[in-house]
């Protein structure tokens, strides 16, 4: 029979405006409907909660010492009753009319803990974000057997996220620190160095279980210290009886992140019949899994919701994360520890009894070599390390291969920080290097040397000057007094000025202002009836003095004045001195004697010189005695303190002065006699010739000088 399809012709039109409004009204029942649900829900798990809360087992222990719990209405104040206001205050239900025990705020920057209603299974509970905190009396728990047990829910996988305690207060027994010290680490600790009295559990990581847990620590004198999860024993130390004494204030949320629903304190250790009532009554109210039936004991693995996982420790050098792995995972670690690189040769699997196999060898990471900057020695990837030079003026010794910054703080240097690069076990500053502090201010001139050297040259002869000294340094000095000035009428040459030197910087500079006079150099004999002057002394205030050169003799019958002076280097004997009469005297240890006149004369005898006598006039005139070279400034040495060269009667022969700035001889015919020369040298005048009153007169010695070198 053939089928007959029959077909309704629908004319196309929209809603009318009362259908429209139908449409609306059921639309807002069904949504209010459920909302009004979601509420009912909400109020009765709140009200079932209120109910637990009255009837805990809490109640029935008279050693409870402090309850904060977060969904009765007396727990907090009615003005902070809403969603996210901040709290002032968490009160204490267990002692409503003794306000010693409440939490009080402790803001920071600003922050403070807040209430919150949608937080652990529709409840209120108390939130923080790791800044501010709050504070309770735990004074209670001094002395004495104490148990604390928390309901919360962790919101980050960090360390150091104690929801009890301060980790700053180092003092052993003197806090208490409960909480999480990594992502898979909880401590029970008295004290915030984490390791006096302290014993740790495992838990599952963050990113495996996030929910609420259930924690109840106990410390006896006795039995020592339990760590409970979810009901699972997960640490114990008998051993471990130390109590708490001096502690005042708890802390609860300081840099924790996360939500907290109950404190409780004990001034006993909970026996199990009581952890348990207590475990139970907080399970059934935030809606915990408890594992202790699953897992009575897990203090060699780690708690999870399901129960105990056993781990496998990571030794393996090169390794720094994971440093534990559940059992039955299997790894290629990444070879992250500072200094490698790549992954482990072979992957390794956590077996049965927390063994990984197969057994990890030393050098599984360090087959794939080192990273750049780094070297296998004895088997660890070490850093390729250069070592700083001590002039470079920076207390640090060595630096791993790379380029950086080091900083000036090398006694005696500013500045900085200096750039350097360390490259093949060498390290070079490259830039901004730091700069040497003065030890000691003062003087003409003040340079440093390429080995780090401070250079103090005192020259002028202008007075006073001082060297002042902020510390106590060991120094190289020396002093050179002024040269004498020559005598007159084919006289003899002036002696130059004393040369003191303490070398290998061996003279000790104490602290303090220390005086300085620069000898100045003497004049040369204007007239026949004197010699030269003598030059004057070079001294330091703290002992040392360099004599000033004698004065050279002038062509006179009269012996105190035809004879060279003595001084740091004595003056050479004029013409008209006795055959083999000794020259002018020196000073020991600072120069040499002054020439003599060895036979019928037309010249006069050269000054003595630091380095050697004086010359012998005779039918001619006696050069001046060299100088003497020091390498106080550096170098290959600087000559100081030549004798002046003697005077000549005769045209045919002009006297040269002494190495280290001693002035030339004047003759009979219009060859004046020569000043020292090299300003600073204390080198002897040259002696008057005989042509005139001009060429006559005697040259004049240098100044001396005083330097001072120490290091840095």
């Amino acid at each position: 029979m053939p089928v007959v399809k029959i077909y309704r012709k629908i004319k196309a039109r929209g809603f009318s405006l009362v259908e429209s409004s139908v449409v609306i009204i059921m639309i807002g029942i069904i949504i209010g409907g459920v909302v009004a649900s979601g509420t009912i829900i909400k109020k009765s798990k709140l009200i079932s909660s209120q109910i637990l809360t009255d009837s805990s087992p809490v109640n029935s222990i008279p050693e409870t010492s402090t309850w904060l719990e977060s969904t009765l209405e007396k727990s907090f104040g009615t003005s902070e009753s809403n969603n996210h206001s901040a709290l002032s205050l968490w009160s204490d239900i267990k002692n409503s009319n003794n306000p010693k025990n409440d939490a009080t705020t402790v803001q920071v920057a600003g922050n403070s803990p807040e209430y919150t209603t949608d937080a652990m299974g529709y409840l209120q509970a108390v939130k923080f974000t790791g800044i501010g905190y709050l504070n309770i009396d735990g004074s209670s728990l001094n002395g004495t057997n104490y148990s604390v047990v928390v309901l919360e829910k962790r919101q980050s996988a960090s360390g150091d996220n104690y929801f009890i305690g301060d980790s700053s207060n180092t003092t052993a027994n003197r806090s208490l620190l409960l909480g999480y010290n990594s992502d898979t680490g909880v401590i029970h600790s008295q004290s915030g160095g984490t390791l006096t009295n302290a014993t740790t559990a495992g838990v599952d990581s963050y990113s495996n279980n996030s929910k609420p847990r259930i924690f109840v620590f106990t410390a006896s004198g006795t039995a020592g210290k339990n760590t409970y999860v979810n009901g699972t024993l997960a640490a114990s130390d008998p051993s471990n009886t130390a109590r708490l004494t001096g502690v005042t204030n708890l802390s609860i949320g300081k840099n924790y992140v996360g939500e907290i629903g109950e404190v409780i304190t004990f001034t006993k250790a909970l026996n199990s019949e009581e952890r348990k009532s207590i475990e139970d009554y907080l399970a059934k109210k935030w809606t915990v899994k408890l594992t202790r039936d699953a897992a009575p004991t897990c203090t060699s693995g780690v708690v999870a919701e399901t129960g105990c996982k056993q781990i496998c420790l990571v030794n393996i050098v090169g390794v720094s994360s994971p440093l534990s792995v559940e059992e039955g995972q299997s790894f290629n670690f990444g070879c992250n520890a500072s200094g490698y690189s790549g992954s482990t040769s072979q992957s390794y699997t956590c077996s049965s009894g927390g063994v990984l196999t197969p057994t990890p060898t030393a050098t599984a990471c360090t087959s794939n070599g080192c990273a750049a900057g780094y070297e296998v020695v004895s088997g660890v990837c070490q850093a390729i390390f250069c070592t700083v030079p001590g002039t470079v003026g920076t207390a640090t010794t060595s630096v791993s291969q790379a380029s950086g910054t080091v900083p000036c703080n090398a006694s005696g240097y500013t500045g900085g920080p200096a750039n350097y690069t360390c490259i093949a076990g060498t390290f070079a500053v490259t830039g901004n290097a730091c700069v040497a502090a003065q030890k000691c201010t003062g003087g003409d001139t003040t340079t440093y040397t390429a080995a780090g050297d401070t250079i103090h040259l005192f020259v002028t002869t202008t007075s006073p000057k001082t060297l002042v000294c902020s510390q106590s340094v060991n120094a190289s000095v020396l002093l050179i007094g002024g040269g004498g000035g020559g005598g007159y009428n084919f006289a003899g040459g002036g002696g130059a000025g004393g040369f003191l030197e303490v070398t290998s910087y061996g003279q000790v500079i104490p602290v303090g202002s220390h005086t300085i006079t620069i000898g100045a150099g003497g004049t040369g004999a204007q007239t026949g009836s004197v010699r030269g002057t003598a030059g004057g002394d070079t001294t330091i205030s703290f002992g040392l003095t360099a004599k000033g050169g004698g004065g050279g003799g002038t062509a006179s019958t009269v012996a105190s004045v035809y004879g060279g002076g003595a001084g740091g280097s004595g003056g050479g004997n004029s013409s008209n001195s006795a055959n083999g009469e000794s020259g002018g005297a020196s000073t020991l240890g600072q120069g040499n004697l002054g020439g003599q006149v060895t036979s019928s004369a037309s010249g006069g005898a050269g000054g003595g010189g630091a380095g050697s006598v004086g010359g012998n006039g005779g039918a001619n005139p006696g050069k001046g005695g060299n100088g003497k070279s020091s390498t106080i400034t550096g170098g290959a040495g600087i000559t100081y303190a030549g004798g002046g060269g003697g005077g000549n009667y005769n045209a045919s022969y002009t006297s040269l002065g002494g190495s280290g700035g001693g002035g030339k001889g004047g003759s009979s015919i219009s060859s004046a006699p020569g000043n020292a020369t090299g300003y600073g040298s204390g080198g002897g005048g040259g002696a008057g010739g005989n042509y005139s009153a001009t060429v006559s007169r005697g040259g004049s010695g240098s100044a001396g000088l005083l330097i001072v070198r120490y290091a840095n």
